[in-house]
């Protein structure tokens, strides 16, 4: 599958074609303002999947915290065994991408 990015370029070499007609540079003007607006979405969607990690990180640096105060609490070795399901579901959801 193409890059997105490679649709953005194609676009850009198109509309600077100079020996295009008037109808074949609109149709070229409708085609890169529907590849822009994919682009648009697409970031959207990356800049979700990076707020997701920052947080699935956040959570994972919460549970690494919380069982090394208990481990010194009880004076225990830590249990990073039992991770919580939620920890666990966004790596199994990248797998099945």
């Amino acid at each position: 599958m193409k890059n997105i990015n490679d649709y953005v370029l194609q676009a850009i070499e198109n509309l600077s074609d100079g020996s295009l007609s008037e109808e074949d540079l609109e149709k070229e003007l409708k085609k890169a303002e529907a590849i822009t607006k994919l682009a648009e979405v697409s970031i959207k969607d990356k800049e979700a999947d990076t707020k997701k990690a920052e947080v699935d990180n956040r959570k994972t640096e919460m549970f690494i915290k919380v069982k090394m105060m208990q481990a010194q609490f009880t004076g225990e070795a830590p249990d990073f065994d039992a991770i919580p399901l939620q920890l666990t579901t966004s790596k199994e959801e990248e797998a099945n991408d």
